[in-house]
């Protein structure tokens, strides 16, 4: 955008710019009548070329003028001048939440503070049907009594409709800030402000957002899929309170997350009280921060009630009061003298490599509760007759190597593990996302896609991680991999166009080639024994589903699993038979087999969120990600479900696991 200094917009002359994002910028101005210095917003002119956005730019500015709430920016007009769309607001000349973050985390008291604050705006908003859909540290301006004003109301959705097509701004939001629902072009509710408003809960906690890549369309994938890095994997000063609470906040299902924000700030608050009751227990006098949490739970307490006051006759109201200082004081009795809740104590862990599990429902007859309009759903029990089991009734031991995403140095790595649990091996190792590793048939090589050179590409390596080496064919941002078994192509999804669709490409370069057409993601291929078929997920038929096409793109079908919420990567056994998936709401995923003639459903899992599954070369055993111990680590089971065996056991996450030989 042109330099507008000197100019003049209706009664506002500009004075000097203070910022200019992708599709905006902000200027200090004068108003002249009212001897006052303001900030305009303007946007570019091209928008107001468009009546459906002028109708829209109108629309949402009338309804952030009328949000009157003593933490969130007044607007005080609107127009157009030189074909220039303007918003004026209050000059705040102090600076963004943004400027405070350098890397380092924040004290605990500040951050109490802002989501106290914050979260006060969002609930008052979300109590008339405004939703921000933009909540980022540059949108939250804080003052000179370090108070916070969330600014930019409806800006993101005036924007939305008008941004060039190949503006990431046109999907409404920031990229490491938006809620999976926002990414998923769903419909929107208040807790994908929560969402975002958890990002910078973290970024505050950490010192760094939690997903980061170079292109929008990864910071995407990682929002849609990657575990959350431990936010104590940055921070591990930071409480286990606060990280719980943090987590909570970053659920990918909605309905997992706090359902207010001033719930999420009492939590937050609670969880720090707690640290500073734990620590003056343990004879520290001092915890920074700690008595301003306390404090600000109190208030959410008191505030909450009060507002449940207005409410009432003025009979009741004279209760509700009395209640609220009765209230005051067990909070700060409780808070103070006795701790607020200690934690329970947990039980130590068994030794990974011996851990197993008591078989699942084939032994208890326990099944799962199938969806309304879903075909029954049995629990796996191939025991006595599975073509699997070794003579003698018996599987063989796990073997082999299992390939994997690790969370290491503030990066996504890719790691190494025997299928036994010994000789864990990190293989990457730069400043840059490297995941969704694969080996090749023969197991002497693995494939994985990197951010090394800037966008995401496919690279090479022996097993022990020698010889790193990109494809050499530009692709696009290219994602999960998955070698024929000649080893002579790669199938793989592709963000080109902004649309996520199946490719398969030669594996020494070419002219890559789209098996499946635009209109909506297909991603995850994984190729067939025989590599005559490809199985991939997508989300075509309105309902998320696992379709198995030919390896030319042709013949596509469903696999009616009559189960819902289905996702993720999924793997074939090694006859062709079955295809091991995950399904399940949220983050309690499970996973299941479906014959690929789609006449059987069988369950393995039950608790924890289970995703990722690999079938080892032998059909034996499947490996796959699990958080049934607190983290994401890797798991083995037999293909029955039984004999679990956890085998990496650290804070960071581990996941995306392939089974090579």
């Amino acid at each position: 955008m042109e330099d507008l200094t000197g100019k003049q917009f209706g009664p506002y002359d500009i004075v000097a710019p203070i910022s200019e994002g992708g599709m905006s910028a902000i200027y200090k101005a004068y108003q002249a009548s009212m001897d006052r210095h303001v900030a305009l917003k303007i946007l570019p002119p091209y928008m107001a070329r468009d009546p459906d956005f002028l109708r829209r730019f109108r629309r949402e500015a009338k309804v952030w003028a009328k949000l009157q709430h003593p933490h969130i920016l007044p607007i005080f007009d609107f127009g157009t001048a030189d074909a220039y769309p303007y918003i004026v607001m209050p000059l705040v000349e102090t600076g963004a939440l943004v400027d405070l973050m350098d890397g380092e985390p924040l004290p605990l008291g500040q951050i109490c503070r802002v989501i106290s604050q914050v979260g006060d705006a969002l609930d008052y908003a979300h109590s008339l049907g405004v939703i921000h859909r933009d909540i980022k540290p540059s949108n939250i301006l804080v003052d000179h009594g370090g108070n916070c004003l969330l600014s930019d109301f409806g800006v993101a959705k005036i924007m939305g409709g008008s941004a060039p097509a190949t503006q990431t701004a046109a999907l409404v939001g920031t990229p490491a800030y938006m809620s999976p629902e926002q990414i998923r072009a769903e419909e929107l509710d208040g807790r994908s402000d929560l969402y975002s408003l958890g990002v910078v809960l973290y970024r505050m906690a950490t010192g760094r957002v939690p997903y980061q890549a170079g292109a929008p369309s990864a910071v995407f994938i990682k929002h849609l899929t990657n575990p959350l890095p431990p936010p104590r994997s940055h921070n591990p000063n930071l409480p286990k309170g606060v990280e719980k609470v943090i987590k909570r906040s970053l659920s990918k299902e909605r309905e997992r997350r706090y359902p207010t924000a001033g719930e999420m700030a009492a939590a937050l608050a609670k969880a720090v009280a707690r640290q500073m009751a734990d620590a003056a227990a343990s004879g520290m006098l001092r915890v920074p921060g700690a008595r301003t949490a306390l404090w600000r739970l109190l208030r959410f307490r008191v505030v909450s009630r009060l507002r449940t006051a207005r409410q009432l006759p003025m009979w009741a109201r004279a209760v509700a009061l009395i209640g609220v200082a009765v209230v005051a004081v067990i909070a700060v009795a409780s808070g103070v003298i006795h701790g607020i809740e200690a934690p329970a104590a947990q039980p130590p862990l068994t030794a990974r490599a011996a851990a197993t599990t008591t078989p699942r429902a084939a032994a208890t007859g326990d099944q799962p509760t199938p969806s309304a309009d879903s075909t029954p759903v049995t629990m796996i029990g191939r025991a006595a007759d599975s073509s699997a089991r070794a003579a003698g009734g018996q599987a063989r031991s796990p073997s082999g190597h299992i390939v994997f995403t690790c969370f290491i140095d503030g990066n996504d790595e890719i790691c190494s593990i025997g299928a036994d649990g010994n000789g864990e091996q990190r293989l990457t190792e730069n400043a840059a996302t490297d995941w969704y590793a694969s080996y090749s048939a023969d197991g002497s090589q693995i494939i994985f896609s990197s951010q090394r050179r800037g966008s995401f590409e496919f690279f090479f390596m022996e097993a022990d991680g020698s010889n790193q080496r990109p494809l050499g064919a530009d692709l696009g941002d290219v994602f999960a991999s998955s070698l024929s078994p000649d080893g002579r192509h790669i199938a793989f999804t592709s963000a080109h166009d902004g649309e996520q669709n199946i490719w398969v490409a030669d594996s020494d370069g070419g002219i890559p080639r789209r098996l499946t057409n635009p209109g909506h993601s297909d991603i995850d291929p994984v190729w067939s024994p025989d590599g005559t078929r490809i199985a991939f997920y997508s989300d075509r038929s309105g309902r998320n589903a696992h379709y198995i096409m030919n390896s030319d793109g042709s013949d596509v079908r469903a696999l009616a699993t009559g189960l819902r919420y289905i996702g993720g990567r999924s793997d074939w056994s090694p006859d062709g038979r079955w295809l091991a998936f995950c399904a399940g709401p949220g983050e309690d995923r499970d996973i299941y087999l479906v014959a690929t003639d789609g006449t059987e459903v069988q369950r393995l899992t039950k608790g924890g969120n289970n995703v990722s599954p690999s079938f080892s070369p032998d059909g034996d055993w499947i490996a796959f990600m699990s958080t049934r111990d607190g983290d994401s680590e890797i798991f083995v089971m037999r293909v029955d479900g039984t004999d679990v065996i956890q085998l990496t056991d650290n804070e960071r996450p581990d996941w995306q696991p392939r089974w090579g030989p």
